[in-house]
């Protein structure tokens, strides 16, 4: 069964920037085509060339299609530059916050395999107190790693890989991405990796993984959120279902408040819903309507 990750919950957090994201990137927020102008999204300073946003089994590439996903993704491919799209957030509400995005890789073959593939990270990455989750070929080109650009207790730049399930990944094949970070004490806390095709699951809480900066911390909170995909143009990335959300918030999924998240839960905002109650203004917009329906499915096909 696929789960449709519709619409878009975005807070407003003043000057251009978002206070958390969770998208999907579905119609009719988002329409097929560049993703530069789409929401927010834009090419940062550095430049090079757009993303775009394709529907599922219509794409140049052949993607599979997201078991978790809707009708649309996001593709990126390195074309005489690197592709990157920018979103502006606001950091400022929590200490520690979740980023989570699916990831697919296709390499077609036509040039040598070349890193890096892409990359997910927050910016400003040469300034902030930021990291920058990195996908990488493996030793035989055969697959990819999900590794992490992150920092050791000195403020040294290093390269991980988290466990070995992050290593030798299929080509074409779906993956969900889950990083937890603290920049109360400048500390990537944990990452997730669940192959959505499987649902073999991966989580390494880390111990002595930092942000930029390192123990000392000290750098300004980052400001944005980038998708990159390099290497050349053998390389192509696909990205679905991005969350970026306080850490520890409470889950709309769980709208019936028992700790699962399953069909009482529909039932109940569903019930709520058709009475104008409150607790349903799931865009925290102040009206009831059937935006809080895609954003309460969209939550709801997220999980907590």
């Amino acid at each position: 069964m696929r789960l449709c990750m519709c619409g878009l919950a975005l807070s407003v957090a003043g000057a251009g920037a978002v206070a958390d994201v969770v998208t999907g990137f579905e119609a009719p927020e988002y329409s097929i085509g560049v993703l530069t102008g789409q929401n927010g999204w834009y090419l940062p300073s550095a430049g090079g060339v757009d993303f775009n946003v394709a529907a599922y089994g219509s794409d140049a590439f052949g993607f599979a299609v997201n078991p978790t996903g809707g009708e649309q993704f996001l593709i990126g491919q390195f074309m005489a530059n690197h592709a990157r799209a920018q979103l502006d957030v606001d950091y400022t509400g929590s200490t520690q916050w979740e980023i989570a995005y699916d990831v697919n890789v296709i390499y077609d073959g036509s040039a040598a395999a070349t890193d890096n593939i892409g990359s997910a990270s927050l910016q400003d990455s040469t300034t902030a107190a930021t990291f920058i989750p990195l996908l990488m070929f493996n030793a035989a080109d055969t697959g990819w790693n999900h590794n992490v650009i992150a920092y050791d207790a000195a403020g040294n730049q290093v390269t991980l890989t988290p466990a070995p399930e992050w290593m030798d990944l299929e080509f074409n094949s779906w993956h969900r991405a889950t990083w937890v970070v603290d920049f109360a004490t400048n500390r990537v806390l944990s990452g997730t990796l669940v192959n959505l095709s499987t649902g073999a699951s991966s989580t390494v809480e880390f111990a002595d993984v930092y942000l930029q900066g390192g123990a000392a911390g000290g750098r300004p909170l980052p400001t944005a959120f980038r998708f990159f995909s390099s290497g050349n143009e053998a390389n192509i990335t696909g990205w679905d279902n991005l969350s970026i959300t306080p850490a520890g918030a409470e889950c709309f999924a769980d709208f019936d408040g028992n700790g699962v998240v399953d069909t009482r839960d529909v039932i109940a905002f569903l019930n709520a819903w058709n009475a104008d109650d409150q607790a349903s203004d799931c865009d925290e917009n102040g009206v009831i309507d059937t935006r809080d329906v895609i954003c309460f499915l969209n939550a709801w096909n997220m999980g907590c």
